[in-house]
């Protein structure tokens, strides 16, 4: 097995991190090797790494040797010996034995041979150094329950056990309580119980139960006992990770030259997986091909799902470098800045199109930049060139006021095979006819009167105007102000019929217009009829609405005429609804209302004299009231003559009536200005 730095095990995982980075950041650029090669690189190292070290703690160490028993206490003296009688010296007494290093007893004095002094007890025996604890047995393996793929890698050391926390993952189906394995690779990982699990946002809430940096092993002591054996699975933290069959746990170690059943995933953009049944945990080298077993949508690099990789021989690193050698298709982009005005004959739409190699190591091997209109017919070529970005200019000429759509594609292939086509629609604008402010103003109008809203007879009104063409590429020749009555038919205005007219903005002089028959006009339409080289179009509608009025107020005198009954101070419509107030003031004593005979007056009230009735006292008389055109309209004329003016303060008399319109108008809004 190649020799592995200690302090490089397992490698630096940010290394890998930042290769990926790179990887995504400048993906299908032909100088995109040097991260590849990183993440190749890295990979192997992560493998050599995984095969060199135990794959859990190594097991606890022999407790120590107890430590001796301490010294036992020292044996009492021998009692001295009776005094014997006078002659030789009495032997000295025998030493009392010894206990375990007991001192010795003390002599008898002098004297007569005394009997022996009795022999001193034993010390007691110290007690014996208590036997180490045994070492804790190392954890078992824990299985694996799913295949992961983390949105971005977890730092185990920031983990605390006993407490929650959150993981974002593909859509995988998890019960609450479940404890799962989360492996960072063989000699780290962490243990969690499944909290909660949203499938809508992939949130998952776990409790850490466990989590492991580095090998773990029993303490001083006993031997740890080896982990049982994990099950098969699959793990993936941000790299490409390998599980031995039969799965690797704590205290289990690879032997060298043995072959084990592997299960290799790649995590890189998606899940995918490839299965062998050998391989050598030596030198890692494939023993046979790889038979693809997994894929999403997308293939595993060139291959299938059921197809096989060629991957006898190879190393680990080989074979990776192989199957990610993808045909991935081409990201191909065609825009245009052009906009085509509405019968623009001469076409010059401007194309910019690019693409972008995804495939690793291929090249552009064909472009085609093709045309066809309103998106029928066979495709056109205009354009084989590989230039990136592919600018093309196509010219032609149109024919009139065609709108149909011009559709262009753009091909790109690799040498791998691997195609994209980019559609792009110009559609030239649609016809706008032109625009016309119109204006009608009363020639001579006073209030209660509008330019919209005037007395019967009132029919004079001023004309102006200007029209401006919306469509640059149509020409505008002539244009004509009608107007009608009565709903009826449309007329040219005298003077401003069939004018003739160029440029892209006409002024309509100002007009006045007198529509004759003033006595039966109800209501005047006006509109602009504007011909150009595509369309004859009708534009800026406005309408006038006449009707007669009541006219109300005091007076010196009771009007008899006409004129007089003009002359009161009040004017109102006769199509208001509702009752109205005259108001007496304290200068006269006559109070007058008239109105067309079609109405009636029924109710008179004073509003500030308690309420009186006085509509008895109004007294009724009818002659012809000329209306705003001098055209005599029969009228009914109300008088209440009082003997003096009110002079304790301004009454209100509520004028209430009863009566038909002669005529109803329909009130035109469209495109209505006073």
């Amino acid at each position: 097995m190649p020799h592995q730095d200690q302090n490089d095990c397992p490698p630096n995982i940010y290394v890998l991190l930042n290769a990926i980075l790179d990887y995504k950041k400048n993906t299908g650029r032909t100088e995109n090797t040097d991260p590849l090669l990183k993440i190749i690189n890295f990979l192997q190292e992560e493998i050599e790494c995984i095969l060199s070290a135990g794959t859990t703690g190594t097991a606890g160490t022999n407790g120590s040797t107890g430590t001796s028993g301490s010294t036992g206490s020292t044996g009492t003296s021998g009692s001295s010996g009776s005094t014997g009688s006078t002659g030789t010296s009495g032997s000295s007494g025998t030493n009392g034995s010894t206990g375990s290093s007991g001192t010795s007893g003390t002599s008898g004095s002098s004297g007569t041979r005394g009997s022996s002094g009795s022999t001193g007890t034993s010390g007691s025996t110290g007690t014996s150094g208590s036997t180490g604890t045994s070492g804790s047995s190392g954890s078992s393996g824990i299985s694996p329950k799913y295949a992961l793929t983390f949105n971005k890698c977890i730092d185990l050391s920031e983990l605390v056990v006993g407490e929650n926390t959150y993981l974002y993952l593909n859509d995988l189906s998890y019960t609450f309580g479940e404890v799962v394995l989360i492996s960072y690779d063989l000699n780290n990982y962490f243990v969690a119980t499944v909290i909660s699990y949203n499938t809508d946002t992939g949130l998952l809430l776990l409790r850490v139960e466990k989590v492991k940096i580095s090998s773990e092993g029993g303490t001083s002591g006993t031997t740890g006992t080896a982990g049982t054996t994990g099950t098969s699975g699959q793990t993936i933290f941000c790299r490409w990770t390998i599980n031995l069959g039969g799965g690797i746990g704590d205290g289990q170690t690879l032997i060298t030259g043995s072959t084990y059943p592997i299960t290799a995933s790649w995590a890189l953009n998606s899940l995918y997986a490839v299965t062998s049944s050998l391989v050598s945990s030596s030198r890692f080298i494939f023993p046979s091909d790889l038979v693809v077993s997994l894929a999403t949508s997308k293939s595993f690099g060139r291959y299938l799902s059921g197809s096989t990789i060629p991957a006898a021989g190879k190393t680990a690193a080989e074979v990776i470098q192989l199957a990610i050698v993808d045909s991935i298709s081409p990201t191909v982009n065609i825009t245009s800045p052009t906009i085509i005005p509405f019968n623009k004959i001469a076409i010059t739409n401007r194309i910019t199109s690019s693409y972008i190699i995804r495939s690793l190591g291929a090249t552009v091997s064909n472009s085609k930049l093709e045309f066809r209109r309103n998106n029928f017919g066979s495709w056109n070529q205009l354009s084989v060139l590989t230039t990136n970005p592919l600018k093309y200019t196509h010219i032609l000429t149109d024919t009139n006021f065609n709108t149909s759509s011009f559709n262009y594609r753009y091909l790109i292939k690799d040498t791998l095979d691997a195609s994209t086509t980019a559609s792009l629609d110009i559609t030239p604008n649609a016809y706008v006819s032109a625009s016309v402010n119109l204006n009608v103003i009363g020639t001579s109008i006073s209030l209660p009167e509008t330019n919209r809203k005037r007395e019967r007879g009132n029919v004079s009104t001023t004309l102006s105007g200007i029209i401006s063409k919306n469509s640059s590429f149509v020409s505008m020749s002539r244009y004509t102000v009608q107007f009608r009555v009565n709903e009826g038919n449309w007329f040219g205005v005298p003077g401003l019929s069939d004018v003739a007219m160029s440029g892209n903005t006409v002024t309509i002089p100002s007009t006045v217009h007198v529509p004759t028959g003033s006595a039966n006009i109800t209501d005047i339409d006006y509109q602009v009829q504007v011909v150009d080289t595509y369309l004859t179009s009708s534009m800026s509608y406005k309408s006038i609405n006449l009707f007669y009025l009541f006219f109300y107020g005091p007076s010196a005198t009771r009007p008899t005429t006409s004129s007089m009954v003009r002359s009161l101070d009040n004017r109102l419509f006769m199509d208001y609804t509702g009752s109205f107030n005259l108001y007496t003031g304290g200068a006269y004593s006559i109070f007058t209302v008239a109105m067309p005979s079609t109405f009636n007056l029924s109710e008179v009230i004073d509003l500030d004299a308690g309420y009186p009735n006085l509509t008895t006292n109004y007294s009724q008389s009818n002659f012809n009231v000329m209306d705003s055109g001098s055209n005599a309209t029969p009228y009914h004329i109300y008088t209440l003559s009082n003997s003096i003016a009110y002079t304790d303060y301004n009454h209100r008399h509520r004028i209430s009536t009863t009566g038909l319109l002669w005529y109803t108008p329909t009130i035109t809004t469209l495109d209505y200005t006073e």
